[in-house]
């Protein structure tokens, strides 16, 4: 549960908020990846996550850049990441494809929790489309037991995040609904997934399968 700031303390989580915003829609990819990352502390933080998901949600630029990390691809993560390990001076860390999505998409679960942010999330261009791709699993990932774990995180985190959309107030979760119902793989995906996925067992545990037969 989030908490409210006050007075001086919440003046400067604004600021520092906003600065980070700034870094994040920057033209250079490390004050991107710098900013995003200090957004997330702040997102998850409970004493600042409130001021900082509501500064996010009415900022159209920054909404639109978070759906824009969601499709990089594998060779401009690899390059961000090399950027990361010269802003941070650790050699020893270590992002691939799946866990610079994971910065993303945790922020876009967080702005989902509020009904509110939900119409404006899936006004946001390239949005709906862009999650329902991330429900694609390729079929040997499904039956292999030893599949990256970040990977079924993901999935695991994709679904929670439509399930919230599909979710929401009535008028909203309507309109939703249809559009993520339109796309053409919305119900490919998730068909191969419940049929493929089922006998792993972490993922009826951590709720994966669950969430999809509750959507379709």
């Amino acid at each position: 549960m989030a908490y409210k700031t006050s007075g001086w303390l919440m003046e400067s989580t604004w600021i520092n908020v906003s600065f980070d915003m700034e870094l994040f829609g920057s033209n250079s990819s490390d004050e991107q990846l710098t900013g995003v990352r200090i957004l997330r502390q702040f997102a998850v933080n409970e004493w600042y996550s409130g001021e900082t998901l509501e500064k996010i949600i009415i900022n159209v630029p920054v909404v639109e850049r978070l759906v824009e990390m969601l499709k990089a691809r594998d060779h401009q993560v690899k390059r961000l990441m090399r950027l990361e390990r010269k802003v941070f001076r650790d050699s020893n860390l270590h992002y691939d494809f799946c866990r610079f999505n994971s910065l993303g998409l945790l922020i876009l679960k967080k702005l989902a929790k509020d009904h509110d942010n939900c119409g404006n999330l899936g006004n946001t261009r390239g949005f709906l489309p862009r999650i329902i791709d991330f429900t694609h699993v390729d079929q040997v990932q499904l039956w292999d037991e030893n599949a990256d774990v970040t990977r079924s995180q993901v999935l695991e985190t994709v679904v929670q995040l439509v399930k919230m959309l599909v979710s929401t107030t009535e008028n909203t979760w309507k309109c939703l609904r249809r559009e993520i119902s339109e796309i053409v793989f919305t119900v490919s995906n998730g068909r191969d997934v419940l049929r493929h996925g089922s006998s792993r067992e972490n993922w009826w545990n951590g709720g994966v399968l669950k969430e999809l037969f509750n959507i379709f």
